[in-house]
């Protein structure tokens, strides 16, 4: 079901599909899952060593998993599915990993995630130059 978020956005998801800014790269820690943008708009924001890539916080099911931080990885209990930090699944049901978002920086050197547009790396889409923000 939908719910209203303390901003009067509904959390659900595919509702907002649009371009949000995300804040500056600077305030994303290297090797963590940042989550401060999954209420609003339903995506984590991963910081590697290569760049900044934006994942989808809903499983191909409709589910959203956790973070879980001690072991590394998302589990979705709705289905007993775990990803790792890139987004891969390796357990639990047969199923897609999780999208990824466009992401670019936008003029003023905010990072740009455009929800509208998604890639998906069984269809080999995770090696196009806008589903990660080189650091």
């Amino acid at each position: 079901g939908s719910a209203l978020s303390q901003t009067g956005h509904f959390i659900f998801k595919g509702l907002f599909s649009g371009e949000f800014k995300a804040g500056r790269i600077e305030t994303f820690e290297t090797g963590k899952v940042d989550s401060r943008w999954k209420k609003e708009y339903g995506v984590w924001m991963v910081r590697s060593f290569d760049g900044l890539f934006v994942l989808s916080a809903f499983s191909a099911f409709g589910c959203s998993p956790e973070w879980i931080e001690k072991q590394q990885k998302f589990y979705c209990k709705c289905h007993d599915k775990s990803y790792y930090k890139t987004g891969i699944s390796f357990q639990g049901a047969a199923g897609k990993s999780l999208e990824r978002f466009k992401v670019t920086r936008a003029p003023d050197g905010e990072i740009l995630v455009d929800k509208s547009k998604t890639f998906l790396l069984e269809k080999n889409q995770w090696q196009h130059p806008l589903s990660i923000l080189p650091v």
